[in-house]
């Protein structure tokens, strides 16, 4: 219960006075409150390259660049490599300088590029791999339980119930069910391989860490053998190589020779997204250049007509925006 003794008559007085205030006009007194919640321009909207036309055509415009931008630099420190000699410790030094750039593809990519140094606009890149004796895993035989486990910073259990003479493609289902804990899939080749991919943040723990432990059928039982997954070669594989065996064999120049070709047409491909992104930029524009001017010109003449103030006020009360931030908005052309 409220003590009236305790309020005095001022404050009575301009309770009363607001609460008329409020009755009169409600959204003249919530405007202050309404403003001081709002922020205009909106941050997120700013851009010094205003192409901020949806969050997803944005997204793969940053991708495509940053490809774009990694696979230049990449295809040029590999022609440097390419035309480097043993003289003076110039082909050494054009390893290491390769082997650093490489090593940065993911930051400097923006995850656009993954270990084969193919574009990957969509997702997240993947790595490639297979189980040794991955067939053996395929072929019909008695049913057991396969529990895989994958260390690292913790361990972790997952358990496939293969039945007894259960066709490949229930083997897999099985399989995926049990690794896709760990964002690994299985897939079945056109030759008849087990192939399995896993985004490229997760590799190292697999590629390490991953071990199995079956029923004496297809796997030994009674403790974990480590699987050692292997994945397909890659540039990086063949300059580490280089510079731990001061290899010099044609290998390394085969290998570069690849990759240039490999990001050539990669390039190429980008160029082809770039021109489709650029005619949806293009679909988007309902003003073509000489009727946005005309446009901007009619709104100017406005604005500078007499009843501006008036609009101006308009559009502050259903904004809930202060005069002045209208008028500095809408009278510049």
């Amino acid at each position: 219960m409220i003590n009236v003794d305790t309020l005095s008559a001022p404050v009575l007085r301009e309770d009363y006075a607001r609460s008329a205030r409020l009755q009169a006009n409600p959204l003249r007194e919530q405007a202050p409150a309404a403003r001081r919640r709002a922020h205009f321009p909106d941050a997120p909207l700013i851009s010094s390259q205003p192409l901020r036309y949806n969050v997803q055509l944005n997204h793969q415009l940053t991708r495509v660049q940053m490809a774009d931008r990694f696979l230049h630099a990449a295809e040029n420190q590999l022609l440097r490599l390419d035309q480097a000699s043993d003289r003076r410790g110039g082909r050494l030094h054009q390893l290491q300088q390769t082997q650093a750039l490489l090593a940065q593809r993911s930051r400097l990519s923006g995850n656009s590029v993954n270990r084969q140094l193919q574009v990957t606009l969509e997702g997240k890149p993947q790595v490639s791999f297979q189980l040794r004796d991955g067939k053996a895993l395929l072929n019909p035989a008695k049913s057991e339980v396969i529990v895989f486990s994958l260390a690292g910073d913790r361990r972790e259990l997952s358990a496939a119930a293969i039945a007894a003479d259960s066709s490949p493609q229930q083997t897999l289902i099985g399989l995926n069910q049990a690794l896709g804990k760990w964002g690994i899939h299985g897939k079945i080749t056109a030759q008849h391989d087990l192939l399995f991919e896993v985004d490229e943040a997760q590799w190292p723990r697999v590629a390490n860490h991953l071990s199995v432990q079956g029923g004496g059928v297809r796997y030994p039982q009674g403790q974990f053998f480590p699987l050692k997954p292997l994945a397909d070669d890659t540039l990086d594989d063949t300059i580490a190589r280089a510079l731990a065996h001061s290899d010099r064999s044609g290998a390394l120049q085969t290998h570069v020779h690849r990759a240039l070709a490999n990001i050539a047409q990669q390039r190429q491909q980008l160029v082809r997204t770039l021109g489709q992104v650029q005619q949806r930029v293009d679909s988007m524009a309902t003003l073509s250049g000489g009727q946005a001017y005309h446009t901007a010109e009619s709104v100017a003449q406005q604005l500078r007509a007499p009843g501006y103030l008036d609009v101006a006020k308009a559009l502050g009360a259903q904004a809930n925006l202060a005069v002045t931030t209208v008028r500095n908005v809408l009278s510049r052309q």
